[in-house]
């Protein structure tokens, strides 16, 4: 699936929310510049190999001019696919990089991530919902990211590791 988006002002966000910053002293509504605007481009697919093996590949770029001189680009590219044991478990991975270059902030770098997630599902490919995994994420961000990605745990770190619980339901 290939798609491309573009909005301007209160539009660009393409949802109906608001654009945050963040500060140390709280989180603030970013405002709208009338000329501001947003292009995205995305493509995925999803392919059902055999009874064994799924994957699905996606790629994202996204260019925002915010209006007062501030572009951010933003490429991400990332797949994921899954080894079926049975209809029921599978083993998923999924590896990523994104790349951001942030003008006003004068910030340019990458961040590269990598997941192993043993899941339980009802039925084998790769979309079969609900599905519970169990996941385990490394992730690695250049030093221009230090003190942006990763919350309050990871404030003064270049990397990370984090594990936990997860299920999609859809109906």
């Amino acid at each position: 699936k290939f798609s491309l988006q573009f909005g301007t002002g209160a539009a660009k966000t393409f949802n109906s929310g608001f654009e945050t910053f963040s500060l140390t002293n709280g989180v603030f509504i970013r405002p709208d510049e009338d000329d501001s605007w947003r292009f995205r481009a995305t493509e995925h697919f999803i392919a059902n190999v055999n009874e064994h093996f799924s994957i699905g590949p996606a790629l994202v770029y996204q260019i925002t001019d915010y209006g007062d001189g501030d572009n951010v680009q933003w490429l991400s590219v990332g797949v994921r696919p899954i080894i079926h044991f049975n209809k029921y478990f599978s083993l998923a991975f999924e590896g990523g990089v994104d790349w951001v270059r942030d003008d006003g902030a004068s910030t340019s770098d990458f961040l590269y991530k990598v997941t192993v997630a043993p899941q339980v599902s009802l039925g084998g490919r790769f979309m079969s919902r609900p599905v519970l995994r169990v996941f385990v994420t490394y992730a690695h961000w250049g030093d221009d990211f230090v003190g942006q990605v990763g919350g309050n745990d990871y404030a003064s770190e270049n990397e990370g590791l984090t594990a936990g619980v997860q299920m999609e339901v859809w109906w």
